[in-house]
């Protein structure tokens, strides 16, 4: 037939029954191995049996067993097979094949768990004379049959501790060897050794043989078990009687009737040493080099099964700890199947285990329209890199919730793909906790505000009084007038920001995050800082930097009043507070970070140094300065929010904050900030000659009369024809007479009786494309209630000239292109 191909060699392992670790022992040996089904069908073969057949395997399966050495088609009426059959023993057998001599086989059933013949093993060799050859055959046999038998009970041992003991007992009672013993080596520092299972000796005399050995290599034991592990390779003694050294084991093994023994090693992957086997037997020279081959490949066996049965309970008790800890844990395939959930996950996403197992991650993080997966998530994926970061997804029953999510890469050993773990806690309730707690710090804040506020009205009131008055008494002089106007409408600009800026800080809002100069924010943070805090604190500033950030005007504008007002509360007495911005370029972040959290990643930042010459602080309470309702002002008040919020703003800004104090020294606290190339948009001037005009008719509401007359002025100076109204029914009336006769509307938002929303819906049911202007000084605004239909605009009180003007134009012109559009 010539030689096994390589392509036979692995169509003989795929078909195996046994497993892959034992085939491939099997299949290197000399004699013909054969596993049979009930029937006496060939199910495998091993080389040595295919080349003594002439067949290939796949030629070979489902012939009778005589094929392989009688060259039979049909079993012969003497198989020892039919009464192996019959009975359910083993059975040996010896044939006369002419000129191929005498051939012996051992034939042996093996079973289930339950006790169903699963079919044969035999084991097929020339016959031996009765000389040594057939002493050390035999033997040779009896390691075979060892071998044999143990593979069943490593692969059904449930426990490490039931593996090992079958083992020993296979070794005396199936493959005839007076005892055995197996010990583990222990890693400490003793590296003593431990009996872990025997069979054919008692415990006394087994533990005689262990007792006060060490596999320590710098030690010279005597010990073929010490050496064994210390070599990695089997160690074999011929015969006892003819070693004196062997001690102090040598006559207790006599005495016994032991003249042999072997030691063979138990290696764990890495062929590091986990202990070893050892074999005893009465005749001296009983251990050959084949049969030392067959029972090393036993112990490798063995140490594979100790291995799986140890990974085994590894894993379960880390599936059992990952299902009693709190957060929740996916772990999903390549393809984005879901392999397993922890209970906190059934919990968080309200799905039955059962429900997720074998289902698409999409189950658990639906597709919702114009979202998917985060950009960064999606890049750290494809850089196979961890990613952390908040995810808003859907429960079973679908109300929306966020999680806080790290997701990270697993590389599977087996398949080299990369899976992926998800470990998950749901922050919905921490998300509204935490802005409640913002919004109560503003509240707090409001307060500290109030007297520079008071202060800032009252100079701006004073401003426009004083003009206004001055502009009286000079009515015949133009120019001075047009000066003393100009003034009134700064003044009333001034009013405006402070307004927008108080209600942005008390309202709860989404964060609108945009470029912005910092230096602008610290001098608006200032010039209201001047008039909160006692005339017997100096104010010094070094702001005088460019510098841009990324960040929301009213979060930085509570940054640093929170941490100013506690820098001015802590110099009761008086002293100096200095404010000083800077750009500094941070490579290690480590330092930033001190005793608390940081999100700040290397990089250019802008630098505020807010350092006061106060009372100081100690490390106990510098340790506990950030953490939430903490405070030391409990005769002044204040709910310890100020400081934790502040520091909660710049973290979710990528950037971090440090503190240096010490009693009687004062405090500095320097906030970072990540810079950005971004440029904030850019700020038209006013110019009054600039303002578009035109002729339409416009219906003008609002309840508040002084408004009603001077947009009216404003709007007939531009050249409009006006009708001003203070009521919305008067209004309703006046255009339900005559609805063609009016081109734009424009009311305010908040009127008694009916808001102007309300108003425009019965103006739009009359004239569906009539363009409306609604005001507000502060309304929460949402979505338009009309759709997309309706030429519907909305602006801020007060309003500019210019901004009416063009507001105007570019609602009549937008009512023009749908009238041509029709």
């Amino acid at each position: 037939m010539g030689a096994i191909t390589a392509e036979g060699a692995a169509r003989r392992l795929s078909q195996s029954p046994l497993p892959h670790f034992q085939t491939k022992v099997i299949d290197g040996l000399r004699q013909m191995v054969v596993f049979l089904d009930p029937h006496g069908k060939i199910t495998w073969a091993n080389e040595a049996a295919c080349k003594k057949a002439g067949l290939f395997l796949d030629s070979l399966i489902g012939n009778p067993c005589c094929r392989v050495w009688g060259q039979q088609s049909q079993r012969c009426a003497a198989c020892p097979l039919s009464e192996a059959m019959a009975r359910g023993v083993e059975m040996k057998s010896r044939l006369d094949l002419g000129d191929e001599g005498q051939w012996e086989s051992s034939l042996t059933p093996y079973f289930n768990e339950g006790g169903m013949l699963l079919g044969f093993a035999e084991v097929i060799a020339p016959y031996a004379p009765p000389l040594l050859d057939k002493f050390t055959h035999d033997l040779s046999f009896r390691a075979l049959r060892c071998l044999c038998k143990s593979a069943q009970s490593i692969i059904a041992g449930e426990n490490e501790a039931a593996i090992i003991n079958q083992c020993c007992r296979i070794v005396v009672e199936e493959g005839g060897y007076h005892a055995a013993m197996i010990v583990y080596a222990n890693q400490d520092q003793k590296r003593a050794l431990s009996l872990m299972a025997f069979h054919g000796l008692d415990y006394f005399e087994t533990n005689a043989i262990v007792k006060n050995l060490s596999w320590d290599d710098d030690k010279q034991s005597t010990s073929i078990t010490a050496k064994a592990i210390n070599s990695g390779g089997h160690q074999i003694v011929y015969d006892i009687a003819a070693m004196p050294n062997y001690q102090p084991w040598r006559d207790m093994l006599l005495k016994k009737g032991l003249r042999s023994c072997i030691s063979l090693p138990l290696r764990d992957e890495a062929g590091r040493a986990l202990g070893a086997l050892t074999v005893f037997a009465r005749e001296p020279y009983s251990f050959s080099s084949e049969e030392a081959a067959i029972l090393q490949n036993l112990a490798d066996n063995l140490s594979y099964g100790v291995r799986i049965i140890r990974a085994r309970r590894e894993k379960a008790m880390l599936l059992s700890a990952m299902g009693q800890i709190a957060e929740g844990l996916v772990y999903v395939d390549k393809d984005g199947v879901i392999g397993y959930v922890n209970k906190a996950a059934e919990e968080i996403s309200q799905f039955d285990k059962e429900e997720l197992l074998g289902c698409h991650y999409s189950i658990i993080y639906p597709k919702r329209p114009g979202q998917g997966l985060p950009e960064s998530l999606k890049q750290a994926l494809k850089e196979g890199r961890p990613w952390s970061g908040r995810l808003t997804t859907s429960r079973k029953n679908g109300q929306t919730i966020v999680v806080e999510a790290n997701i990270s890469p697993v590389t599977n050993e087996i398949d080299k793909d990369t899976h992926y773990f998800l470990v998950g806690k749901d922050v919905t309730a921490q998300i509204a906790l935490e802005a409640r707690l913002r919004q109560a710090q503003k509240m707090e804040a409001i307060g500290t505000l109030s007297r520079g506020i008071a202060h800032d009205f009252n100079n701006i009131l004073a401003a426009i009084m004083g003009f206004t008055e001055a502009s009286l008494g000079r009515l015949d002089d133009r120019q001075a007038l047009a000066n003393n106007l100009g003034e009134v409408v700064t003044a009333c600009e001034r009013a405006q920001i402070l307004v927008r800026q108080i209600l942005s800080f008390s309202k709860p809002s989404e964060r609108n995050r945009a470029p912005m100069k910092i230096k602008a924010v610290t001098d608006e943070v200032l010039n209201m800082l001047r008039a909160t805090l006692p005339a017997t604190v100096e104010v010094q500033a070094n702001t005088d930097i460019e510098s841009r950030v990324m960040a929301d005007s009213t979060e930085l504008h509570q940054v640093l009043m929170n941490i100013c007002a506690n820098a001015g509360q802590a110099m009761p007495g008086g002293g100096v507070l200095r404010v000083s911005l800077s750009e500094q370029t941070v490579v290690d972040v480590e330092p930033l970070a001190g005793i608390h959290f940081t999100n700040a990643r290397p990089g250019r930042f802008a630098r505020i140094d807010i350092a006061d010459t106060g009372h100081g602080m100690s490390q106990e309470t510098m340790d506990r300065v950030f953490d939430p309702f903490f405070t030391t002002k409990q005769k002044a008040g204040g709910n310890g929010l100020g400081l934790s919020v502040a520091m909660g703003i710049v973290n979710s800004l990528g950037g971090a904050v440090t503190m240096r104090s010490k009693p009687g020294q004062g405090s500095v606290f320097s906030v970072f900030l990540p810079l950005t190339q971004e440029m904030p948009p850019e700020e038209k001037p006013y110019v009054v000659d600039q303002a578009p005009v035109g002729s339409e008719t416009i219906l003008l509401i609002d309840d508040e009369p002084q408004l009603v007359d001077a947009t009216t002025m404003i709007l007939e100076d531009l050249g409009y024809q006006v009708v001003g109204k203070t009521s919305p029914e008067s209004a309703l009336r006046d255009f339900n007479s005559s609805p063609e006769l009016f081109d734009l509307v424009i009311t305010d938002m908040t009127m008694p009786g009916m808001t102007g929303e309300e108003l425009a819906r019965n103006f739009l049911n009359a004239r569906p494309r009539l363009p409306v202007i609604i005001l507000s000084g502060y309304h929460k605004r949402g979505p338009s209630p009309f759709g997309n239909l309706a030429n519907l605009t909305y602006l801020d009180k007060p309003i500019r000239r210019l901004d009416l003007a063009q507001a105007i134009r570019r609602a009549l012109s937008r009512a023009d292109e749908n009238l041509r559009a029709r």
